[in-house]
């Protein structure tokens, strides 16, 4: 591991673009708390509005043969579904109204349309989209994972990614771990990621077994991206790591742990999804195992 000092937060930093609506998807899973918790500490320190979603799979209505009555069934199906919606959303938004936090909340139907679908579509309205990881034993683990996949591919938008298990602390990220690449996701993610690294006290941009390329030449690891996070008035500091055979998802995980981050940012799916969720990659690795949020873009 070779680290350089600290760059130095430049006088008068250029703006960046603000936070303005953090979206809670809600998966009515025992995640969502700590999501909830994390999204509102977010919400509140750049002071952006709060949405809660709640997408409920709507049935299609049956055709009846002579189209002459409503089919109970479909419309007893879909008042149930907004009532469970509906009481779940409002559980939390009462939460998080508690710390001080201005809410809203809504339910969005998902009728013909698979519900991925319809949470990626709605986190277009956001800025930033909080969504919970359960935990490895939860059977809303597949589901959750269809959203997360879903909406990173599909909206544009950045998802973090909270782990059920993850301890809150009173304050979002301090410290921040990001996970460098050439790869064009990797640069969406820092753009994205800026409102927050702006307020992080430590950002640790991490380069595993950098080699040279036509972007970068050797002796010149990082400086494009430091001099970019400079002009953003990030404070940060170039680490490099060498892998020595761990996948690149684990030698990024142990860095951030050895560093006690709080917060790793990444590109996800630099590759076709389905072929890296099927042979493994970094994105399958931090979004399973990583014990802290993780903010991806794509």
């Amino acid at each position: 591991m070779v680290e350089t000092a600290f760059h130095p937060r430049p006088l008068a930093p250029t703006p960046d673009t603000a936070l303005t609506r953090v979206l809670l998807m809600a998966l009515e899973s025992p995640a969502d708390m700590v999501a909830s918790g994390f999204a509102g500490l977010v919400a509140r320190e750049h002071h952006a509005a709060l949405d809660i979603a709640r997408v409920v799979p709507v049935p299609a209505p049956a055709t009846d043969v002579w189209a002459l009555a409503p089919d109970m069934t479909c419309i007893d199906a879909v008042a149930d579904a907004h009532a469970r919606g509906e009481a779940y959303c409002a559980a939390l938004k009462v939460r998080l109204e508690k710390q001080g936090i201005a809410v809203t909340a809504r339910i969005v139907e998902a009728m013909g349309i698979a519900s991925a679908v319809a949470a990626a579509r709605e986190a277009r309205r956001a800025d930033l989209v909080v969504m919970g990881r359960p935990s490895s034993a939860s059977t809303d683990r597949r589901t959750a994972h269809t959203h997360f996949a879903t909406t990173l591919i599909e909206s544009g938008r950045p998802v973090v990614v909270v782990p059920s298990d993850f301890k809150l602390v009173a304050a979002p990220p301090r410290r921040v771990i990001v996970a460098w690449s050439h790869a064009p996701q990797a640069m969406r993610a820092v753009n994205d990621a800026l409102p927050l690294l702006r307020r992080a006290e430590r950002v640790d941009v991490l380069m595993v077994d950098p080699a040279p390329t036509a972007l970068e030449r050797a002796g010149e690891f990082g400086a494009a991206i430091t001099a970019h996070l400079e002009r953003h008035g990030v404070t940060c500091c170039i680490v490099v790591e060498r892998s020595r055979g761990r996948p690149m998802g684990q030698t990024i995980l142990e860095r951030a742990s050895r560093s006690h981050a709080q917060l790793i940012v990444a590109g996800g799916y630099g590759h076709s999804r389905v072929r890296r969720w099927a042979l493994g990659g970094t994105t399958r690795t931090l979004y399973r195992h990583a014990s802290v949020p993780v903010l991806f873009s794509h």
